[in-house]
């Protein structure tokens, strides 16, 4: 194991990396990188859950380009499997340790996320070592308890077992990474709704177009006779509505999702705004998306205009934001011309 004064120095010589990479996910990358440099293992991979994220993130380091992209396009450890964890690992301080002999009852799908038994010969090991298949698992906690993510750590310097030690060394690591995830989300909230912000989305309208062959879908929800109601009851019956208005779209979308489209997460932009970020399904068009948003808009939540576009080959996020809000400025228009009472059932 690596001198406890050499994985300080480089703890603190990552801090400024961390704090100062743009994005969540460089942050993360820059935590896998620390790991590795520090000389603890020569694999390791940051990840943020989808639950709260609206997709998976992951910062990795030490791994080739195959690997990767087989990481990054399966279901590793995800969140439910934090219990299974905790029940099956060794706890060494904050960390688990499972070893290959219980990973079968932490992934049921073990064949199929195994990435060193067909890589690293095993006929050398003996008790103490590190096995290839062995894992090491460091929840990311914010300070309410919520699991966060995690960090998973393979191919130890020393080849050793972790000992309450390696579990020292990592801590720091393990609360950096902790507290830059619940500082970046919590930053990108909206305090009212609890809905992500207008400047993560525009972030995340960025980051997600600039992944070549990707499509991205963009909602545009504008609630209708908000200034009515804080002219006739007051600006805290007009929070309500806004408040109702969230709610009602994250029960909506989740209601959705899998069948109209994926991963949405809804954000505030501002005033009675919200957008919609999603993964559009390949045989659903927009207008079928807002079709099913109407069709499907809660009982008792104040009506609202939409606005649907999904991305393709030509589009940048200006494009892409400019006609989604386009079609909803279209759809305000004509929900105005119905009338109220339409206006109302179609929102209904």
């Amino acid at each position: 194991m690596r001198d406890p004064r050499t994985v300080l120095m480089v703890f603190l010589s990552s801090y400024r990396d961390i704090v100062g990479a743009d994005q969540l996910e460089h942050k993360l990358a820059a935590i896998a990188g620390a790991l590795v440099r520090a000389g603890l293992f020569r694999r390791a991979a940051v990840q943020v859950y989808a639950s709260l994220y609206g997709e998976k993130l992951f910062g990795l380091a030490g791994l080739t380009a195959d690997e990767e992209a087989w990481i990054r396009s399966h279901d590793v450890l995800p969140e439910e499997e934090y219990a299974r964890v905790q029940q099956h690992g060794v706890r060494i301080e904050e960390v688990y340790y499972v070893p290959h002999e219980r990973l079968r009852f932490v992934l049921p799908n073990l064949e199929d996320v195994l990435l060193s038994d067909s890589r690293t010969p095993t006929e050398g090991w003996q008790e103490g070592m590190w096995h290839p298949d062995d894992m090491l698992y460091m929840p990311l906690l914010a300070s309410d308890g919520c699991a966060l993510g995690n960090i998973t750590a393979d191919a130890p310097f020393d080849n050793r077992v972790p000992d309450v030690e390696t579990a020292a060394l990592l801590a720091p690591f393990v609360a950096m990474a902790a507290a830059t995830v619940e500082h970046e989300l919590n930053r990108r909230r909206d305090f009212m709704t609890q809905c992500f912000n207008g400047q993560f989305f525009r972030d995340e309208v960025n980051r997600r177009m600039g992944v070549s062959g990707r499509r991205l879908g963009l909602a545009f929800v504008d609630m209708n006779g908000l200034k009515a109601v804080n002219d006739r009851l007051g600006h805290e019956a007009g929070d309500r509505a806004i408040q109702a208005t969230a709610d009602g779209l994250r029960s909506l979308v989740r209601t959705l999702a899998g069948a109209v489209f994926d991963d949405p997460v809804v954000c505030r932009l501002y005033g009675d705004e919200f957008g919609v970020l999603f993964q559009p399904r390949v045989a659903v068009a927009p207008e079928d998306v807002s079709r099913a948003m109407l069709s499907q808009w809660p009982a008792g939540v104040p009506a609202a205009a939409i606005g649907v576009a999904v991305s393709d080959a030509e589009d940048s996020p200006r494009t892409l934001v400019r006609r989604a809000e386009e079609h909803m400025y279209a759809a305000k228009r004509a929900m105005r011309t119905t009338g109220a009472g339409e206006e109302r059932r179609a929102g209904e």
